[in-house]
């Protein structure tokens, strides 16, 4: 999600952005769009795309550890606010 709107936190010397929200997120989650938790992973070391949306993950994105699963960040948040 681009740096467009709402706070966050840089650091110029080593080019780092964190939205604020995404310093936030929860590191584990019960969620509707599957039936095992899923955990906030980092960064993965291979190019996956959403098991939701179909985007490509980039960044934070959640993981199930039982499954082959991986949602990013935005699809886990858009459908925790419904």
């Amino acid at each position: 999600m681009p740096i467009y709107y709402g706070n966050f936190y840089s650091c110029l010397g080593c080019d780092f952005i964190l939205h604020e929200t995404c310093a936030n997120l929860s590191r584990r989650v019960y969620h509707a769009i599957h039936p095992h938790p899923i955990t906030l992973e980092i960064e993965s070391p291979y190019l996956s795309s959403c098991s939701t949306c179909s985007k490509v993950c980039s960044g934070f994105y959640y993981e199930c550890s039982q499954d082959v699963i991986s949602c990013c960040t935005y699809s886990v948040l858009r459908f925790m606010s419904h």
